[in-house]
């Protein structure tokens, strides 16, 4: 499967004290028509010479909501216009902070979404990072969005940016999202991009190890009462050996068929990169997507297998985790053990204490133990 990802603009309208996007906005403008056309010819080209029928369009910022459905139109219509396209299955989906869907009714957003919109949102429960620039409540602006969502058949992913304000109270977040319904979480630590973060906001790896020791036996309890990532990749690899359902970060086959166009057209593998300001692989008007992979392809299994034979060098967690992202977000050099990497080790040698050893079940089998399947 091909997963694109575009950004009609990097502008926020939240200030989220841990993330550098609203500073990244400034230097863009919005995304043009004729780029928007560049993209679907470029993968056009990619279709036809890799033959995959399957692609997952992601809407993404900044914030995309600040995009007009103008710009939703023209995607709408371009894609509509391509024949090479016409067979193809083509789910669309948005990643976005939530709090400007109940502002508008987005028709043409909607075209693209379906009867049953897919939804990648973010919330953090606790802490006081997340503000909107106009200085109402995030909240309120939030949780209406997310009810008209759910009026509406969506279904909405979550991803918890856990800060420091969630040790010692992983139960009151672990219930928030429990009674707000939600089915489907990401965990992830926050990352300080550019240093934006204060001392009191920073974290160690031991701490964020802590933290997800105590989630994970909450989850436990609640026989596995939401689908939590990457507790869920990781139980199925435990328990059946097989490393298909391992998120993205632990996979090992980081940004495969991924592209990401920024509103210039500039390609990226995926947003890490561009948080990091790392030089782009190229741009829709120049490059071609499909030579773009080829030659992603072989350098990201060096990098997997460099940091197999040297830095991870007799990890007995290796296939668990790859070494995690191979974005370096904490000013690593490229072979170095992420910041993180603590962080897992002790959860892995706490929780399941020896890698798997062969018990004979099916990631089918051991998905039907899980409630929330």
């Amino acid at each position: 499967m091909m997963v694109l990802t575009i950004k009609h603009n990097l502008y926020c309208n939240a200030r989220c004290s841990y993330c550098n996007v609203p500073e990244l906005g400034r230097f863009l403008k919005s995304m043009s028509d004729e780029t928007v056309e560049k993209i679907v010819e470029n993968t056009e080209d990619f279709i036809q010479k890799s033959g995959l029928k399957n692609i997952t369009v992601v809407f993404h910022g900044g914030e995309p909501l600040l995009a007009p459905d103008s710009f939703f139109k023209k995607v709408y219509e371009t894609f509509e216009k391509s024949k090479i396209l016409k067979d193809i299955n083509i789910k669309f989906t948005i990643q976005t902070n939530l709090t400007m869907y109940h502002d508008k009714e987005w028709p043409y957003l909607k075209k693209l979404l379906g009867d049953r919109p897919l939804v990648g949102t973010s919330y953090d429960p606790l802490s006081g990072a997340r503000k909107l620039a106009n200085k109402q409540s995030y909240e309120e602006a939030f949780l209406k969005s997310y009810f008209k969502l759910l009026k509406e058949n969506g279904t909405i992913n979550f991803i918890y940016p856990v800060t420091k304000e969630a040790f010692g109270r992983e139960r009151e977040v672990y219930n928030f999202y429990k009674n707000l319904g939600v089915k489907s979480l990401t965990v992830k630590p926050v990352l300080d991009y550019d240093g934006m973060m204060s001392e009191d906001e920073l974290y160690s790896a031991k701490e964020y190890g802590e933290f997800l020791k105590k989630f994970y036996e909450i989850w436990k309890e609640d026989n596995y009462g939401i689908c939590i990532e990457p507790f869920n990749g990781w139980t199925l690899k435990h328990k059946s050996g097989s490393g298909e359902q391992l998120s993205c970060y632990f996979s090992g086959k980081c940004s495969n068929k991924m592209f990401l166009v920024l509103p210039n057209g500039d390609l990226f593998e995926c947003c890490e990169y561009t948080r990091i300001k790392e030089k782009p692989v190229g741009n829709i008007y120049t490059h071609k997507l499909f030579d773009i992979h080829q030659n992603r392809t072989k350098k990201i299994e060096n990098y997997y297998q460099m940091m197999q034979e040297k830095t991870c060098t007799g990890c007995k967690w290796w296939e668990y985790c790859h070494g995690y992202c191979p974005v370096k977000t904490h000013g690593e050099e490229v072979f170095e053990k992420h910041f993180f990497c603590e962080s897992y080790l002790s959860f892995f040698e706490s929780v399941f204490k020896e890698p798997f050893i062969g018990e004979k079940k099916t990631v089918q089998e051991i998905k039907k133990e899980l409630e929330y399947v």
